[in-house]
């Protein structure tokens, strides 16, 4: 219980100096602060999940500069799924998982499952395939932890 409190205040915490950053800059971009940046600012937006209004607005951030290359598309495909999931819609990438019947599948389900590739691919994701089968080798999923 404490170590989840200090995870919650720290992600808190986290988020509220984003929300301040944002309101002076577009994003930390990785044309301007460089690729380690954009993906330390990404993480913090990732893990606001108590902030689900900030996520929404990095989303929309994100969105635009993945377009033009000045951040990474993958980050971008991350926090789609996560906020997806905050709203009860499916995902669209397939990357926030969970154990059913002992297999890891996708938290909410997936959009238009039979495009998924497509959609990974077009952003430069690996295969939704070898996804999965990453997961299963860190995270062991068995029929008991459903």
């Amino acid at each position: 219980k404490l170590l989840g409190g200090l995870i919650v205040e720290t992600d808190c915490g986290n988020a509220a100096w984003l929300g301040t950053q944002l309101s002076e800059i577009e994003w930390f971009d990785s044309r301007t602060f460089g690729a380690d940046v954009d993906r330390a600012a990404w993480l913090l937006a990732q893990h606001s999940d108590l902030k689900t209004a900030l996520q929404v607005d990095v989303l929309g951030r994100l969105e635009r500069l993945a377009a033009e290359g000045g951040t990474n598309a993958t980050n971008f495909a991350y926090l789609w799924d996560r906020v997806a999931g905050a709203e009860d819609r499916l995902q669209r990438f397939g990357t926030q998982m969970q154990c059913i019947d002992g297999a890891h599948q996708p938290i909410g389900g997936l959009e238009d499952a039979a495009h998924v590739e497509e959609r990974r691919a077009a952003i430069g994701m690996q295969t939704y395939e070898s996804y999965r089968d990453l997961i299963a080798r860190v995270n062991r999923c068995t029929p008991d932890q459903d």
